[in-house]
């Protein structure tokens, strides 16, 4: 089976500039961590939000490159704290949007390796990290760069 390719940097500027070029004005966007197996390191984006509530996670982990290969399954894990500790919930929830793993996905760079031992997933393909308002999955906010921390430590744990 031949390998996907890895996302670069540049695909994900391209992505979204287009994005901004081409949404409807007005369209409600919130910053999400995307880890990217082209990348060394999580960038900062933006995700569109339709009018019906939904976010479209799915252009950053279900483009093209993936999409075409039905074999896949694209999955969520919802996180409310640290797994296995009863009294370590966050005051927010995160969505952690990401394949299944696949032959042909690559191993995502941008997530520690060093640190993925305490981790039953090993991360292969992209990666999205979205924040909830509280612990509510149907609403969403913007990430800042003081949450990669956090973040990373979710993805690692």
């Amino acid at each position: 089976m031949v390998a996907i390719p890895s996302t670069p940097i540049d695909h994900i500027y391209s992505t979204e500039n287009h994005m901004f070029s081409h949404e409807p004005v007005g369209r409600t966007y919130h910053r999400a961590f995307f880890y990217a197996t082209g990348c060394s390191e999580a960038v900062l984006t933006y995700v569109p939000q339709d009018a019906d509530g939904f976010v479209r996670a799915h252009m950053w982990i279900g483009a093209g490159q993936y999409s075409s290969d039905h074999s896949m399954c694209s999955s969520i894990l919802p996180v409310h704290g640290f797994p296995g500790a009863t009294h370590s919930l966050f005051v927010d929830a995160y969505s952690v949007l990401y394949y299944l793993r696949h032959s042909s996905l690559p191993r995502n760079q941008a997530i520690a390796v060093d640190h993925t031992h305490h981790c039953d997933l090993q991360w292969s393909g992209d990666v999205l990290v979205i924040k909830h308002i509280g612990h509510n999955f149907h609403t969403y906010q913007s990430m800042t760069y003081d949450e990669k921390a956090l973040v990373d430590a979710i993805l690692t744990w």
